[in-house]
C-alpha cells in the first residue's frame, strides 16, 4: 500500500490488489480511515473504485482463475451497464473474483450487475461516512464544496433549491457554486427546513446532519442521514430512497419522520401517511409500513406497531407529545431543542411525564410547566446548565 498510488488503478487494479480486498473484506480501524481519505480526495477513478468495493462486498466465495479473454468480456459488460470506459491493456497477474453469490461462471455474475443508481448509493454512503462533519459546533452549517460553506445564524433557517440558485434564508447562492452532494448540519439549538431539487420539503431537527444531492439525477433520488428528519416526498416516477447507518426506507410520495443517529443503536421509522418500505443493509427484515404505523430496529432486532404520530411528528410545529415518557428522556429532548444541558437527578429520571409542551416559550415556561405538573424544580446551576430535582431535596 505505501507506494502504490490507488488514485491510477483500474477495476483489474484494485481487483488484484490484496490491500484492497482484505480492507474490504476483513476491514480494520486503519484501512477503514485509509479508503475514506481516499473517496474525500474526489479521485479521478472513483467509478471503478465503487464498482469493485460493491462486487467485492456482495460476494461470499473465491472462484478459480479467470483469462484475460474472460476479463475483456466483463469489462464489456461493465461498460454496457455503467458507462465506464474501458481501459487499455496492460500486463498483470492472474487474480481471483469473488462472485456475488454461488454461479456457475463469472459472465453470469455480470448479466446481474448492479446500476448506476444501486453503484450511486455506495457513493453517497461512502460520501456520507467520509465527509462527517461534527454537529457540535453552535452554528449550523450548508456545506455546498470543499471551498463554499455557509454559516447560519437563523434558529430556523429556511434553504431551497431551485434550477439556478440556492436560497438560504434571505441569500441566494449560484447552483453552479455547489459539488455533486450538499451537507446539512444542524446542531442543538436550531432546525431547518429544506426544500430539495424536486420540490420534496425535509424538516431537519437539532442535532443533525442531511447529505443529499444538489441536483437528482438517474433513476431514483437519495438522501443520507444521521439525526432525526420529518419528510413530505413530492410523488415521482422515480423512488425516493432515505439511508441511514443502518436502513434504507424507500418511499414514492408520502409523509414520515426518520429519526436514526449514527452513534446510537435505536433507528425509528414512523408513517403520517403514504407508504414506505423499510429494510436493513443486507436487504433484508423487509415491511412495508401503513399509515399510523412504527418501525424500530435495535440490537438486531426489528418491530412495528400502531401509534400515535404526533408523539413523533409533532415537532415540527413546535410542540412535543408525551404519553407517559421517562423524564429524563424529555430532558434530553429539550437539552437538543434549546441548546442546553438539562440533566435529571437520579431521583426524578424515571418519572412518568404525559402531556404536551409548547416549545414556542421559552426555556423558563416550559420548565415551570413540568415543576407544575410533577413533584420537581428545576435548578438553574450554569450559564447553560439546569438540573431537575425533587422539591423537596
Amino acid at each position: 500500500m505505501d507506494n502504490k498510488d490507488y488514485k491510477l488503478f483500474t477495476l483489474e487494479d484494485f481487483l488484484s490488489d490484496d490491500f484492497f480486498i482484505a480492507s474490504v473484506k476483513s476491514p480494520v480501524r486503519q484501512s477503514t480511515a485509509f479508503w475514506q481519505d481516499f473517496v474525500a480526495s474526489d479521485p479521478p477513478n472513483i467509478s471503478e473504485y465503487l464498482v469493485a468495493r460493491r462486487y467485492i462486498e456482495s460476494s461470499n466465495e473465491i472462484l478459480p482463475f479467470i483469462t484475460d479473454r474472460e476479463i475483456s468480456l466483463l469489462w464489456d459488460n461493465i461498460v454496457a451497464e455503467t458507462g465506464l470506459n474501458k481501459p487499455e491493456r496492460r500486463p498483470r497477474r492472474k487474480y481471483m473474483l469473488y462472485p456475488a453469490a454461488v454461479a456457475a461462471s463469472v459472465l453470469m455474475l455480470f448479466a446481474l450487475w448492479p446500476s448506476d443508481d444501486v453503484t450511486r448509493h455506495v457513493e453517497i454512503c461512502e460520501y456520507a461516512c467520509a465527509k462527517a462533519d461534527s454537529t457540535e459546533s453552535r452554528e449550523a452549517k450548508l456545506i455546498l464544496s470543499d471551498a463554499k460553506t455557509v454559516v447560519i445564524t437563523d434558529k430556523e433557517a429556511e434553504i431551497r433549491y431551485d434550477d439556478s440558485k440556492i436560497t438560504v434564508s434571505r441569500s441566494q447562492i449560484p447552483k453552479e457554486e455547489s459539488a455533486k452532494y450538499n451537507q446539512l448540519i444542524i446542531p442543538k439549538g436550531k432546525m431547518s427546513r429544506l426544500t430539495l431539487s424536486d420540490g420534496t420539503k425535509v424538516w431537519v431537527n437539532a442535532n443533525t446532519r442531511i447529505v443529499y444531492p444538489a441536483e437528482f439525477t438517474g433513476k431514483q433520488r437519495e438522501i443520507y442521514v444521521d439525526g432525526e428528519i420529518f419528510l413530505d416526498v413530492v410523488h415521482d416516477d422515480r423512488p425516493f430512497i432515505v439511508r441511514t447507518k443502518g436502513l434504507n426506507i424507500e418511499v414514492m410520495g408520502t409523509r414520515f419522520n426518520v429519526c436514526a443517529y449514527d452513534k446510537g443503536e435505536l433507528e425509528r421509522i414512523v408513517l403520517v401517511e403514504g407508504s414506505v418500505r423499510v429494510a436493513d443493509k443486507t436487504g433484508g427484515n423487509k415491511r412495508v409500513l401503513e399509515p399510523k404505523q412504527m418501525y424500530e430496529a435495535a440490537g438486531g432486532e426489528t418491530r412495528v406497531e400502531e401509534v400515535d404520530v404526533r408523539k413523533y411528528a409533532s415537532w415540527i410545529e413546535g410542540l412535543y407529545y408525551f404519553d407517559r415518557e421517562r423524564l429524563e428522556n424529555v430532558a434530553r429532548l429539550l437539552s437538543d431543542y434549546y441548546g442546553v444541558s438539562i440533566v435529571c437527578s437520579e431521583k426524578t429520571g424515571g418519572f412518568a411525564c404525559s402531556g404536551k409542551l409548547d416549545l414556542k416559550s421559552d426555556l423558563d415556561e416550559v420548565l415551570l410547566g413540568l415543576s407544575l405538573s410533577l413533584p420537581v424544580v428545576c435548578e438553574h446551576v450554569g450559564d447553560d446548565m439546569y438540573i431537575i430535582v425533587l422539591k423537596n431535596d
